[in-house]
């Protein structure tokens, strides 16, 4: 799975009627597959299902015409959320609101205080329940350490996990995929 997707084709709060926002936000699913070189034999690719990223980069550089003086960054909601939550922007980029004006999801880099998106938990229960969605992270990591035997000796460990929202809960694990030596020569 990659990152999420980064988009410099809109105007910061476009019109969700309009072609540049369809184009993105109106074919959000992707379909997962097992990789071939998972070791498992298969006549056929296996698909395991779909999947939507929740969030999009936008970014939008400054302007030759003195539009804007800076590039402005923000993480943004996908179309499913923005239309399955009725969010909309106001004034402040990245503070998204639902038709009662109640903030609903907001940019954590705007507020200073997080990476990434951060929503209220009753709206995200209420959207995941009401479209029978699972919520859900892949992550990778690595670990470089020393070895006790030499200043210069190096192992590197690779992790993988998964980690699922469930009933208020975060729940999943990590696994050490790989282990092996590694010179920093």
């Amino acid at each position: 799975m990659t990152d999420f997707p980064e988009e410099y084709s809109l105007f910061n709060m476009e019109y969700a009627w309009s072609n540049g926002y369809k184009s993105i936000f109106d074919h959000p699913w992707h379909v997962l597959e097992l990789p071939s070189e998972s070791g498992l034999d298969l006549d056929v690719a296996a698909s395991l299902g779909k999947y939507a990223p929740l969030t999009s980069g936008y970014i939008w550089e400054g302007e030759y015409d003195g539009s804007i003086d800076d590039a402005i960054s923000i993480c943004m909601p996908n179309g499913l959320l923005i239309k399955g939550l009725s969010l909309h922007q106001k004034e402040y980029n990245g503070h998204f609101y639902n038709d009662n004006n109640e903030l609903i999801i907001i940019d954590g880099r705007t507020a200073g205080c997080a990476e990434g998106l951060l929503i209220r938990e009753d709206a995200l229960n209420e959207f995941l329940n009401t479209n029978d969605y699972v919520l859900f992270w892949t992550t990778l990591a690595n670990k470089l350490y020393k070895t006790a035997s030499s200043r210069n000796e190096y192992v590197q460990s690779d992790w993988s996990g998964l980690y699922y929202y469930e009933n208020g809960e975060i729940k999943g694990a990590m696994r050490c995929v790989g282990v092996y030596p590694h010179d920093v020569r």
